[in-house]
């Protein structure tokens, strides 16, 4: 317990030696743990907690694909949408688009 007790005494003594160095480690040690906190919070929002939806797990993406140009993520035209929409009789499908737009001029 007495080696303890010096170890303070002698952590107080060379912060007020040195101030600076004390904040310094203070702040990089309170920028860490924000950064570390913001990218958990963040991981955990969009990638660990399950979608707000009945049974998310079985959930999926369906492509297309064209194998003479080797493109195996193609999105699904709506003709072949429709086409799988009403022949499946196992599965409910929805569609959505989305896309990326430039907007210039007047």
């Amino acid at each position: 317990m007495d080696r303890f007790i010096a170890d303070i005494r002698f952590a107080l003594f060379s912060m007020a030696r040195s101030p600076m160095i004390f904040v310094l480690a203070i702040v990089s040690l309170a920028v860490g743990v924000a950064a570390n906190t913001t990218i958990f919070s963040a991981l955990d929002a969009f990638l660990f907690r399950p979608l707000p939806y009945a049974e998310a797990e079985r959930i999926v993406r369906v492509w297309s694909t064209n194998h003479a140009k080797d493109w195996d993520q193609l999105s699904l035209s709506v003709p072949d949408y429709l086409d799988l929409r009403d022949r499946s009789r196992t599965v409910d499908l929805a569609a959505y688009a989305g896309g990326s737009m430039n907007v210039s001029g007047g």
